[in-house]
């Protein structure tokens, strides 16, 4: 990272430990301080014009799509097995053991 020739301001920023561990990962890894790496991820955010909120209102929506697939097999799997049970008893499938 560049030095500034100003003096910097700094401030806290709490997190939780899962990503306090991820950052240390990241810090090791890059032989970075947490800081920069802070400063690095808000710099990519902002130039890259990703809106956070908008990645995990996606997520959301990915997840109760997916749910609902689910559901939806589910529920063909439930109707499947009823008619291959019906077929079954009236001896159309012979009975698997």
């Amino acid at each position: 990272m560049q030095n500034n020739p100003r003096k910097s301001i700094y401030t806290t920023v709490s997190i939780d430990k899962e990503t306090g561990r991820l950052i240390e990962k990241i810090c090791k890894r890059y032989s970075l301080k947490k800081s920069e790496v802070v400063k690095l991820a808000f710099g990519y955010i902002d130039k890259a014009h990703i809106n956070p909120a908008d990645v995990i209102n996606n997520q959301g929506k990915q997840i109760g799509s997916l749910l609902q697939l689910q559901k939806n097999d589910n529920a063909r799997l439930l109707k499947l097995i009823s008619v291959y049970s019906e077929l079954a008893t009236c001896g159309v499938i012979p009975p698997t053991y």
